[in-house]
């Protein structure tokens, strides 16, 4: 209660409602937009399109009851999706650079394997396709 009142807790507390209105906003926009009618089809071309995202998934569930998510639910699960995945990244990579410092023989062996990836390219940029030949970082 205590921290709510401070400078802190106030910055804290503002940061967190733009990120739920943000959210907000996102969710009655695809609610918005989803077909009421012709899921089937609709899911069917989302599926060829590759275009299914998180929220869709979300906007369709049913809960055990089979009642539909709220918006409040799809929020809290979208909230959980992307501060989890931001702490886990954050966590994974700083482990990562913690080890490749202690093993500076990694470190070289990293650095010359994208080194010889990139001596022919302009721009020098790592495409996703380009990591199955990077067995040493992968």
């Amino acid at each position: 209660f205590l921290y709510h009142l401070t400078p802190d807790g106030q910055r804290f507390r503002r940061a967190c409602r733009l990120v739920h209105d943000f959210t907000d906003a996102v969710i009655q926009e695809r609610r918005r937009t989803l077909p009421t009618q012709g899921i089937d089809d609709f899911l069917k071309d989302k599926a060829k399109s590759k275009t299914l995202d998180f929220i869709d998934v979300l906007l369709l569930s049913k809960d055990e009851d089979g009642k539909a998510l709220s918006d409040e639910d799809i929020r809290a699960e979208a909230d959980t999706f992307m501060f989890a995945g931001h702490d886990t990244t954050a966590s994974g990579l700083s482990w990562i650079l913690y080890n490749l410092a202690r093993h500076p023989e990694y470190q070289e062996r990293c650095r010359q394997e994208v080194q010889e990836l990139l001596k022919d390219r302009d721009p020098k940029e790592i495409e996703w396709d380009d990591l199955a030949q990077l067995p040493v970082l992968t």
